[in-house]
Order: structure tokens, then C-alpha cells, then sequence
């Protein structure tokens, strides 16, 4: 709603939110320019507001605000003053609450009104409710005396006592609201701007003119303008400054400024503060222009950090946002840079967060005309996004691409060019992690988007590997970080997008998105585990093991299963995602170690290493849930660590040491029985994985091993066959060769993937741990590829980002087409640390499409100016 709540002669913003315990928030007109920081001014008013009106009520300077309770109460509050409702009160309680119940706004005699027909002329300062008859379906009424109304279907008609005069309008669109007051209506007041969309009008004085100025609350659908107020003013013939920006229409016209629009270039500045001066700021002086974009930033640099380096950089922003492609109302090109050096920050206060140097910083009188920048000696940063606050830093070069990526932010950018899926590869703008320090293997080529590949939308699942566009323009897509394989044909250009080696597929799946990083999908959080879980599917359902401990950890400590360290493994089964059943916690002694589950001969077999051995459970999934049917202890298996897999109807139950890392199986036939202890000779650093590759009929093994002193837990793949029921190796190969450097500690996880899209050889994914000197890392997958060129026919991609580390590994399964992907989350607050976070889509491959963004366009039409929207009073 809109009311001058404090009695000035112009309107403020009123926002009622109904759940609950109904809040009331305000947003003050500041000086009739620029709205001041919405706040809280009622929290809690009472419990469910259905519905709530503006309107003078009482002998009070300024207009109050009344509301229909759930409880049938009529609520006022009024005198607004020092930013609080001085009066909260009940005013009367209502006979009976209409259907779909409204309040009409303006004047002093509200109505309480309904789609039922029923309502009630409400006298506040008396305290009654008079019932009066109007027409079925009624949505809106607004006015005193002659009262506007709206049917359901758009009608719009008046009442005169409780007569209804329709009238020959319309609104086009019935989940709008026109505005009215007295003998004036305003039914669908077109902006041109904007797309159609559902709106909320109303009619008052924004600059104390005298003049009905004409408020929109507009409800769309469409990113960052949906949800807007607009504000369009009455002009006054005989007035000389018709938009009330300080400015004369002839000084407008020579200025090539719109007497029509109070910041003719749409960058949150007054026309006459630009022209000119406001509250002390000298933005002529600037450079500012009414007809040119221009942004103001105060710069605060850090004791540390070169004076003529950062001034340099700076200058290079400057010119950059100079140079770049938007035409100006006054026909001039690019964005004005504005900036103004404050004292630098000693090293005393560099430990303070940037939000808290921006508030002592900054004026407040100047809070909504400019921006603030940190400058540190260190790469990175961090800016609030649509905001007016950031800090940045670095070196040569590196300052420049810092400050253009969190200034970005502050005007309003994300990462993703507003896309679900970030990292995107055809977002070639520096706001992108993929490319803020490069494009085409270059620092000097970064910048914004301008959107050149708007009309190119991709979807993970249905990838054609023919893009329509000639090479030149997409040639960057070859250069890092992806460095894709491509080959110019004619206008157009080929990509190999899922890395198998064929050019031109069409409807092929791949994760292309993970230049900085992959992900699994959003995480769900199942439970807290005290070891390293496992994921397997069984009869196609997904299960999860983990263990617990009745003892919770202090922060920061490792509370992994050890032999003092014992605790209880329990199961869980997956119903569909996000959904599992209770846990069951499995008999038998406690565990010592990680457990591993997996199906095999109908069963489920889960290995739990305890202080006597090695116990096998195995367990049926029953209509009635899980039942165990038998426990035993594998023999010889003290201090095992088990993994395996099922190839050719037996489980090859894999048992490392790790001791002295020796390393062997154990084959497990239908029945459940339990074969001979086979080592295999070699050593590894790591619990092994095993999987079949279909293609070649070999089982494949994933294993670690110190390379030399400087790699240690390097990661292998084994090839072996069959022999006389014996696994013999047949190959031996370092993941990304002899001079990679993939590696890290804990248990391996290794996929066969045999779709079309992995090729004709199709190829594995190997899980793991990176970082072997730390206590607690990332997760990693090492994926072939059929380019040897590269990594030696792999790539490596960590999943999620640099803060979803764990102190053991992650565990992964096919499922349902996709891959399960689970890990323990190491957090510093004890109540979390070890929380399961899965993952859905461990492929990579996400359901949302990805493209490219206009920035420029973006920053021009609504960042600049929504970043510094709210003005603070003088």
C-alpha cells in the first residue's frame, strides 16, 4: 500500500505480510526522490491479517492502518512518529467475516467488503459496522463517498449509497488493481518497459505537489523486474521542473536530459545531483552527466598494497567501463566510473569485515548515491550483490580483474548470468569462475558479456555436438579451462561435448560445466555418520551405510570409527529422492572401521571390520523392511578393510590392510560361501575399488601407491582376467600417467560407464579423497576420455567446491541411470560435523539449461540504479 504515514504530504510504502504473526513494513519517502531502506515497524501486529487498508482514521497527523484478523478483529495502527506506530489498538470486532474479505483504502470511513455481496461501512473513531449490500464477486473497492469498485471479471463500476453503476470499463488483466480516488480512476496504465504482469496501483501525492502521482506494485514472472514499484508522476502544466529532479525543462534541454523522468540515464543518480551537487557531493565535478551512465565509488586501499599499482589498476576499470557497448542518451558510449580515494585502511583495522569498514566509511548521507570498494594486497574478494559494498584485491592485472568481478556483484550480477547451472561454459563473462581471470588463455580478453550467444541454449541431457555458429565465435570454448575439442565446418562449428572422441553426435548427455567444479545436485542432508559411508543399489532401490556413535564429538575432533573409537553401523533404504526410511541399526559387535555394503546373489551383504575380524551380515529387503538372515565372521580377517564387487555371479571381496598395505580377495560364490584368501602380490596405499568393464569382460581394479616422495597415495588402475577362477593382472596404468599427479588417501570407488555417450570403449570414474597431507579434503572423480593427448586420457574434476571437504571418502554408486554420490561434511560446529550430505546427480549432468547473459544491458536497465534504490534521510 502507499500512505503518508509521517504526515510530510508525501506518500510512503506500506508492506503488510499476512502469515502469522502479521509484520508491517515501511519504506519512507525520502524528500519525494528516492524511497529510504524498507524496516520493520510493527513485528508482531497479531495473528493472521486478512486483509489491511490505509486511510486516515483519526485527528492524527499522517495516515494509519487498519487490519481484518482471522480472530474477526478490526486493528488500527496510527501516529506514526520517530519510525513506530505510536498507537496499536483493537478498534471493533466485525459480526461476521465475508468471503475472500478486502478493505478499502482512502478517506476516513473504510468498507469491509466481500465476494459474497456481504459488507460493512466501518466508522473507526465510533466503533461501528453498519452492514451495506453490494454486488457479488467484488475484489477491490477504493475511495470515500462515490466508491470504485471491481467485479471478479474485471468489471469496474461505482456505488452511490448501495447502488452499483457499472461503467463501460474494463481491466485487461483480473489479478490487477486499478487506483482511484475521489472522481479519479487510472485502470491499466501501460509501461512499456515492462511485459504484462499483474499490478497493484494507487493514487497519491509522491512530492507534496498538491498532485496525484500514480504508484504500481507489479507482481511478474520474469527475473530481476517482476516484483517492482514503480512510481510515474503527474505533471503540472504551469510547473517549470515537471519531473521534481531539480532541474527546469530548459535546463533539461540543453542538458539532453528527459524532463519527463527524474534520472533520465537510469542510473540510481537525480538528474539535478548529476548537473550539479546533493548534500555535498560534488558530482559535476565528478565527470557525472544526466544523460550518462555514471557509478560512484569510494576506494579504501589497505596498508600493504602499493599506492601506484592500485591507482593503476583502477584507471584500467575505468577505462574498461568506458569502452564499453551502451549508448547513452545523450548519444555518448559506455559507463562512467566515478571514483573518489578515501584514507587508506591501517593494518589495525584490516581484521574488521568488509560490511563493518563500508558503514564507518561511508557517509550516510550519501547512502544510496555511492558504492564502496576495499582494496587489499590479496587476490579474491567478496561484494554484496545488488548492493553498494565490496572489497577486492591483488596485483598487477590481478586488482583489475577483481574489482570488475566484485563490482559486478555490487551492480548487481551473479555467477551464473542468472541460469541455475554456474560455471557455465557459453557465459563467457568474468562473473563466470570459469573465466574471471581468463578467456582464450588470456587476462587481457576478460570482461562482461554482452550476450552474443543469447540465442544458444544448452541442456546437459539433450546436447547436439553441432553448434550453429561459425568457429570464431565459440572459439574460446577451446582454450581454457575446458579446452574443448572442436573442428570448423563451414558456418558453423563441431564440439566433442562428452569427450568420447566422436564429433557431431546429437542428443548426447555430459556435464559441461566444470571448469571451477562439479556437483552431485543439490545436497540432501540424511544423517550424521561417524565413518565413511557407502552407497549401493540393491533390487534398484538406493541404500546408505554408515555408522553412529552415542558419543558426539568436540569440535574439531576426529570422531571417525577407530578400535577405541567404536560404534554401531545402521542401513538406510531410499524410497525415492530426498525421502528415506528410518535407519536400522545392525546387530552384532560394533564396528572398529568404514563399513561396505553391497547386492549380490539377492541378497544384501554388508562387511562391518569389528575387534574379532571381519563379521558378514546379510540381509533381505521384505514388504515388512530390511531382516537380517545371517551373520558370520570372514576368516583370517582381522584388521581388514573391506570393497568389492560382483563379476560372473560371484562378490569379489577385496581386504587391504593397512598395516602393511597387502592387499587381496576373497570370491564369495551364490550360496554365501566363502572362498580362499588369494593375494595379489603388490601393495597399495589405499582400500581398493572394483568394477567389470563390460566392454572388454575385465575387472578392474582402482588402487592406490607411492609413486616417489613427492606423490605418494597415486592412484592406479589394474586390468585383470579371469583365470582358473583366479584374478590375474593383465595392465597396469598411473590415472593421468606417469607424470600426473592425481592422488589422495582413504578408500577408492571405481564406475564402469558402457552408455554411447562414454564411446565405444566407454570408460571408468574413479572416486576419491584428494589431498593426502591434510586431515580432512575434498572429493574428487578421475574420468577417462578418449583424447590420450590430455592427462593421459583423463580428467579430474573436484565435486561441489573448496569447502565441502571430509575427513574419509566419498562413496558413489549407479542408480536409476544417474550416480549416487555421498561424503561426510567436516563442519567446526560439533552438532554437524559428519552430516551425510547425498547427491543425486553425481554425473554432473543437471535438468537446468545454461546460456549466455547481456551484462552490459543488465547493469544499464536495472542494476546500476536498483543497486543504490534506497536513499537515507538527511
Amino acid at each position: 500500500m502507499v500512505a503518508d504515514l509521517d504526515g510530510d504530504r508525501r506518500a510512503d510504502l506500506v508492506c503488510v505480510y499476512p502469515e502469522g504473526k502479521a509484520i508491517v513494513d515501511v519504506a519512507l519517502n525520502v524528500g519525494g526522490l528516492k524511497c529510504g531502506r524498507p524496516y520493520q515497524a510493527v513485528n508482531p501486529w497479531a495473528e493472521q491479517c486478512l486483509a489491511a487498508a490505509t486511510g486516515s482514521f483519526d485527528d492524527r497527523p499522517g495516515e494509519d492502518l487498519i487490519g481484518l484478523f482471522a480472530d474477526g478483529k478490526l486493528r488500527l495502527l496510527a501516529g506514526f512518529k520517530d519510525g513506530k506506530f505510536q498507537v496499536s489498538k483493537d478498534v471493533l470486532q466485525v459480526p461476521r467475516i465475508p468471503k475472500h474479505p478486502g478493505l478499502s483504502s482512502g478517506g476516513s470511513r473504510p468498507w469491509l467488503f466481500g465476494s459474497d455481496g456481504m459488507a460493512f461501512e466501518l466508522d473507526i473513531a465510533a466503533g461501528t459496522c453498519t452492514p451495506r449490500r453490494i454486488p457479488k464477486d467484488v475484489v477491490w473497492m477504493q475511495g470515500d463517498g462515490l466508491r470504485w469498485t471491481m467485479l471478479r471479471n474485471g468489471s469496474i463500476g461505482r456505488l452511490d449509497g448501495e447502488k452499483w453503476i457499472p461503467t463501460d470499463h474494463q481491466m485487461r488483466l483480473r489479478a490487477s488493481r486499478p487506483a482511484a480516488d475521489g472522481g479519479s480512476l487510472v485502470l491499466d496504465e501501460s509501461m512499456p518497459t515492462f511485459a504484462d504482469a499483474a499490478t497493484i496501483r494507487f493514487l497519491a501525492d509522491a512530492d507534496a505537489d498538491g498532485d496525484l502521482d500514480l504508484w504500481t506494485y507489479r507482481l511478474g514472472s520474469e527475473a530481476h523486474t517482476a516484483n517492482v514499484v514503480t512510481l510515474q508522476r503527474s505533471k503540472s502544466v504551469d510547473d517549470t521542473d515537471w519531473d521534481h529532479d531539480g532541474l527546469t525543462q530548459d535546463q533539461e534541454t540543453a542538458l539532453k536530459s528527459d524532463p519527463l523522468c527524474a534520472d533520465t540515464d537510469g542510473d540510481g543518480l537525480i538528474d539535478g545531483w548529476e548537473a550539479g551537487e546533493f548534500r555535498g557531493l560534488k558530482l559535476r565535478e565528478l565527470g557525472c552527466h544526466p544523460a550518462r551512465v555514471d557509478v560512484i565509488c569510494l576506494l579504501s586501499r589497505f596498508e600493504g598494497l602499493d599506492d601506484a599499482v592500485a591507482k593503476s589498476e583502477i584507471e584500467k576499470c575505468k577505462a574498461y567501463y568506458a569502452k564499453l557497448p551502451h549508448k547513452n542518451p545523450d548519444g555518448t558510449s559506455g559507463f562512467g566510473l566515478r571514483v573518489i580515494w578515501l584514507d587508506e585502511i591501517k593494518k589495525a583495522d584490516q581484521s574488521k569485515p568488509w560490511w563493518e569498514l563500508r558503514d564507518a566509511l561511508i557517509p550516510g548521507k550519501w547512502r544510496g548515491m555511492v558504492h564502496w570498494m576495499q582494496l587489499t594486497p590479496w587476490g579474491g574478494g567478496q561484494a554484496d550483490q545488488l548492493g553498494d559494498g565490496g572489497g577486492c584485491g591483488g596485483g598487477t592485472d590481478i586488482l583489475y580483474a577483481t574489482f570488475l568481478h566484485e563490482f559486478g556483484h555490487q551492480i548487481g550480477m551473479d555467477h551464473s548470468g542468472f541460469w541455475n547451472a554456474e560455471h557455465n561454459p557459453i557465459y563467457p563473462s568474468l562473473m563466470n569462475y570459469a573465466y574471471s581471470y581468463g578467456l582464450n588463455n588470456s587476462i587481457k580478453n576478460i570482461g562482461y558479456s554482452t550476450g552474443a550467444l543469447r540465442n544458444l541454449v544448452l541442456n546437459e541431457r539433450q546436447l547436439d555436438e553441432v553448434i550453429p555458429l561459425p568457429f570464431e565465435s565459440v572459439k574460446f570454448l577451446a582454450a581454457g579451462p575446458y579446452g574443448y575439442r572442436m573442428k570448423q565446418e563451414g558456418d558453423r562449428t563441431l564440439i566433442d561435448w562428452n569427450w568420447n572422441g566422436v564429433y557431431g553426435e546429437r542428443r548426447v548427455r555430459a556435464d559441461i560445466n566444470y571448469g571451477y567444479s562439479t556437483n552431485a545436485g543439490v545436497r540432501d542432508e540424511v544423517d550424521l555418520s561417524q565413518c565413511g559411508p557407502t552407497v549401493f543399489t540393491h533390487n534398484g532401490h538406493g541404500f546408505i551405510l554408515y555408522g553412529k556413535r552415542p558419543i558426539a564429538a568436540k569440535g574439531g575432533e576426529d570422531a571417525s570409527f577407530a578400535p577405541d573409537r567404536p560404534g554401531k553401523v545402521v542401513l538406510k533404504k531410499l524410497l525415492e529422492p530426498k525421502k528415506w526410511t528410518a535407519p536400522l541399526e545392525l546387530p552384532g559387535p560394533q564396528a572398529i572401521g568404514d563399513p561396505y555394503g553391497i547386492s549380490h546373489a539377492g541378497r544384501i551383504w554388508v562387511f562391518v571390520p569389528t575387534a574379532q575380524g571381519l563379521l558378514s551380515v546379510t540381509l533381505s529387503d521384505e514388504t515388512a523392511g530390511l531382516k537380517v538372515l545371517k551373520q558370520e565372521f570372514v576368516p583370517d580377517s582381522q584388521d581388514r578393510i573391506p570393497t568389492g564387487d560382483v563379476y560372473k555371479g560371484r562378490l569379489y571381496l577385496l581386504l587391504w590392510n593397512p598395516k602393511n598395505g597387502h592387499f587381496g580377495y576373497r570370491p564369495i560364490d551364490a550360496r554365501g560361501s566363502i572362498g580362499a584368501y588369494q593375494d595379489f602380490g603388490f601393495t597399495s596405499t589405499n582400500p581398493g575399488g572394483l568394477t567389470v568393464d563390460t566392454k572388454r569382460d575385465r575387472v578392474v581394479i582402482a588402487l592406490g601407491r607411492n609413486q616417489d616422495a613427492n606423490r605418494p597415495n597415486r592412484w592406479q588402475i589394474r586390468r585383470f582376467r579371469l583365470d582358473g577362477g583366479y584374478l590375474v593382472q593383465e595392465s597396469m596404468a598411473w590415472i593421468e600417467g606417469e607424470g600426473g599427479g592425481c592422488r589422495g588417501p582413504g578408500r577408492l570407488t571405481v564406475l564402469f560407464d558402457g552408455s554411447a555417450d562414454a564411446g565405444p570403449e566407454g570408460r571408468l570414474m574413479v572416486f576419491g579423497r584428494g589431498d593426502p597431507t591434510g586431515p580432512h579434503s575434498c572429493g574428487y572423480v578421475a574420468t577417462q576420455i578418449a583424447d590420450k593427448t590430455i592427462r593421459d586420457g583423463w580428467m579430474v574434476k573436484r565435486y561441489y567446491d573448496e569447502w565441502s571437504q571430509s575427513r574419509s571418502a566419498p562413496s558413489a554408486c549407479w542408480w536409476n541411470g544417474e550416480i549416487l554420490y555421498v561424503y561426510r561434511w567436516v563442519d567446526g560446529n560439533p552438532s554437524r560435523d559428519g552430516i551425510l550430505h547425498v547427491g543425486y546427480r553425481g554425473s554432473g549432468i543437471q535438468p537446468d539449461p545454461m546460456g549466455d547473459h547481456d551484462d552490459v544491458a543488465f547493469f544499464a536497465n536495472f542494476g546500476i540504479r536498483s543497486s543504490i534504490l534506497y536513499l537515507n534521510p538527511e
